[in-house]
């Protein structure tokens, strides 16, 4: 929430608000890879599910792309604040 929040008040065209949000996700995820294998969280079965997953994420990433082109800037806007606001809820519970 608190990263949408900030795109948001960034002004930025929705797909550089998508890509941002994805590049800062992408390398905060890649810190966590040796504290990761640190604690030996890396097995072979769950490699074998990443790999498995690997298709799903790609098709909603085309998916993903393909919408962004299609919708209006006012309601993807509209549809961050509303998905923020859940997702704030939600975490409070």
């Amino acid at each position: 929430p608190v990263m949408s929040l900030y795109l948001l008040s960034k002004r930025l065209p929705k797909e550089e608000f998508v890509a941002t949000g994805a590049w800062f996700f992408f390398f905060v995820n890649l810190t966590k890879i040796p504290i990761y294998a640190y604690h030996g969280l890396f097995s072979t079965p769950s490699l074998a599910f990443d790999a498995c997953m690997f298709p799903p994420v790609l098709a909603g990433a085309m998916t993903g792309r393909w919408i962004i082109h299609r919708i209006p800037a006012r309601l993807f806007e509209a549809s961050v604040v509303i998905l923020t606001a859940a997702s704030t809820v939600l975490l409070f519970r």
